[in-house]
């Protein structure tokens, strides 16, 4: 894992095609601009679902991004 210090309207460079920029921070949070084409899925960490079963039943209610159904 790669800990990184950065400002705001700092940036971070993933790969040629993705980017991290600090946007703004408040307080102990911080908010985030990810810049992906949209071949790229993005979802908050919590939101990945490791159960099969709950994934299955997740999908059904189409609400989660597709790349979660897999």
């Amino acid at each position: 894992m790669l800990v990184l210090s950065r400002k705001e309207n700092e940036e971070v460079l993933v790969s040629r095609d993705v980017s991290i920029k600090v946007v703004g921070i408040f307080g102990n949070k911080v908010r985030l601009a990810i810049a992906a084409p949209g071949s790229v899925s993005i979802w908050r960490a919590e939101l990945d679902l490791s159960d099969a079963s709950e994934r299955d039943s997740c999908c059904k209610s189409s609400t989660r991004p597709a790349a979660l159904c897999q």
